[in-house]
């Protein structure tokens, strides 16, 4: 159960701070390209 809460709370922080949405959209728009998606 802590794991499940720890790993809510670790994305959250992330997903606030802007140098990460940034990579992150980076990530996953080439996720979907490679999926074909």
């Amino acid at each position: 159960e802590m794991g499940r809460i720890s790993g809510s709370v670790i994305a959250a922080v992330l997903l606030n701070r802007d140098d990460f949405k940034a990579e992150y959209e980076v990530a996953r728009a080439e996720l979907r390209s490679d999926l074909g998606m």
